[in-house]
């Protein structure tokens, strides 16, 4: 199960991408019951990336993740959220910005 998440942050090319699918895999309620615990973050990225990047990186992911709780779907918002969530949280791919407001739209069903 580790496995496969870690293999898939390692092949992001970028800090902030990888570390957000990391921290959304420990958010995922399943992965402490089944697992026991979550994934050490720095420990798997500190080998790819600065350090001082990871760290920095988990702050941002976590606050994206955060942030994206805040938003309910609504089909005429969508393009207005991407953007708007996108313009707090620069450097991140629009493929991270979707996986945030897509946790958000499921909690706010």
């Amino acid at each position: 199960m580790w496995s496969t998440a870690i293999e898939a942050a390692l092949a992001e090319p970028n800090v902030l991408d990888a570390a957000l699918r990391l921290v959304v895999y420990n958010h995922q309620p399943l992965v402490r019951l089944a697992m026991g615990s979550t994934i050490d973050v720095p420990s798997v990225l500190d080998a790819v990336f600065d350090p001082a990047d990871v760290a920095a990186a988990i702050v941002e992911a976590t606050a994206l993740l955060r942030d994206g709780y805040h938003y309910t779907y609504y089909p005429e918002r969508d393009a207005s959220n991407v953007a708007e969530l996108a313009a707090a949280h620069p450097g991140f791919s629009l493929a991270s910005i979707n996986c945030a407001l897509m946790r958000g739209y499921e909690a706010n069903r």
